[in-house]
C-alpha cells in the first residue's frame, strides 16, 4: 500500500483549502475489492473517473458473500460497484442510509460481457427484473467473475471519491489535480505493468485530463465514451454500450 500511501499523501497535499477528501482507509478499503477482482492477466482496463466518496464510519458496515461462493471477498462496505452490497441492503450487515448504487455501471458490465441485448438481459441484474435477492446478486457475480476470467477490470483514475453522498461533487479543477495527482503517484506503474491490450476510458473527461498520457503510455490502445449516466440521447448511450462490447469482445474474448 505504499504506492497508494504516497499518491493520497499527493492528492491531499494539492487540494485547494477546504477541500472534502475521503480518508486513506476508504481508499485502501476499495483498492482491496479492486484487487479481489483483478484478472490474473489484464487485457481491457475500463478507467471509469472514481467511486463514490465513502465516510469512514461505513467501513464498519460489512457483507459476507460466503454463501454466494466468495468467502475470501473483502468485507468492509464502500461506495463502490465491485462491493457487491453497494445497492442491496439485504446482503449488508450495519448501519448505511441511501445504499443506492450504481445500476448504470451494471448496464455497462452486462455490455463488456454479453452485449446490450443478451442473452441474459439485462433484467437479470436489476431489482425490477429479477426481484429476488440471491438470485439477482449471483447474477450480478457471475457476470463479475465472467470479467476477471476474461481479463476485463475496471480501475478509477482518482483514487478518491469526488462524488460525496447526497449529489455533491469536486469543483472540476479539483477532480483534474486527484487524477493527474492518482495517474503519475499510482495508477501510471500499475497499468504499465498490466500492460493491457487496450483502456477504455468511461468519461470524456477522464479522456481528456490523461489524454497526453495515455498517448505516450499506450499509444494506440485507448479510446473514451462518455459515463453512463451522462446527459446525452439514449441512442449515443446504445452506441457506447455497442463499443464496450466490441472492444472487450476483441481484447478479451472468452477463452
Amino acid at each position: 500500500m505504499s504506492h497508494v500511501r504516497q499518491a493520497y499523501e499527493r492528492i491531499v497535499a494539492n487540494a485547494s483549502p477546504g477541500t472534502s477528501i475521503e480518508s486513506l482507509h476508504s481508499v485502501e478499503a476499495v483498492i482491496a475489492q479492486r484487487a479481489y477482482w483483478r484478472p490474473e492477466k489484464v487485457r481491457v482496463v475500463l478507467l471509469a473517473e472514481s467511486h463514490l466518496h465513502t465516510p469512514e464510519e461505513e467501513l464498519e458496515a460489512s457483507v459476507d458473500l460466503s454463501r454466494f461462493g466468495h468467502p475470501a471477498a473483502p468485507a468492509a462496505y464502500t461506495r463502490f460497484v465491485y462491493c457487491l452490497g453497494y445497492g442491496e441492503d439485504g446482503i449488508v450487515r450495519g448501519a448505511i442510509s441511501k445504499n443506492r448504487g450504481t445500476p448504470q455501471f451494471w448496464k455497462l458490465f452486462h455490455a463488456c460481457v454479453h452485449g446490450p441485448d443478451g442473452p441474459p438481459p439485462v433484467t437479470a441484474l436489476q431489482k425490477g427484473g429479477t426481484p429476488e435477492l440471491s438470485t439477482r446478486v449471483g447474477n450480478k457475480l457471475r457476470v463479475l467473475e465472467a470479467m476477471r476470467r476474461r481479463g476485463i477490470w475496471l480501475v478509477d483514475a482518482s483514487l478518491v471519491g469526488v462524488y460525496i453522498p447526497g449529489g455533491e461533487k469536486l469543483p472540476f479543477e479539483e477532480i483534474r489535480k486527484s487524477i493527474l495527482a492518482s495517474w503519475h503517484g499510482y495508477w501510471r506503474g500499475e497499468l504499465m505493468a498490466a500492460d493491457p491490450a487496450h483502456i477504455l476510458c468511461i468519461g470524456i473527461g477522464v479522456s481528456r485530463a490523461l489524454q497526453s498520457e495515455l498517448d505516450s503510455c499506450f499509444s494506440g490502445r485507448h479510446s473514451a465514451i462518455e459515463q453512463p449516466n451522462a446527459m446525452i440521447a439514449s441512442g449515443r448511450h446504445e452506441e457506447n454500450l455497442r463499443h464496450c462490447h466490441f472492444i472487450c469482445r476483441s481484447h478479451a474474448p472468452e477463452q
